[in-house]
């Protein structure tokens, strides 16, 4: 097999959007949540199973979600 030869890029690439992607809650609110979670105990039988996903986040995306939703509520209303 013979390796492909790749493109080199005509044009740079774009940056991450921020304010979708870089939402992150504070280390202080993390601090009052975290202890309020459930342990996590793996009950399948073999042990294994999907790889869980960190608790912060899943934090992170809820409370990102939720002030989207509600900036989108609000705009809805006026």
């Amino acid at each position: 097999m013979s390796k492909q030869e790749t493109k080199k890029r005509q044009r740079q690439r774009t940056p991450n959007n921020r304010t979708t992607t870089g939402f992150r809650i504070s280390d202080e609110l993390w601090a009052l949540l975290e202890p309020l979670l459930p342990v996590y105990v793996n009950t399948h039988r073999f042990g294994g199973g999907r790889p869980r996903r960190a608790d912060r986040t899943c934090a992170d995306c809820c409370l990102s979600n939720k002030t989207d939703l509600a900036h989108f509520e609000g705009r809805l209303r006026s």
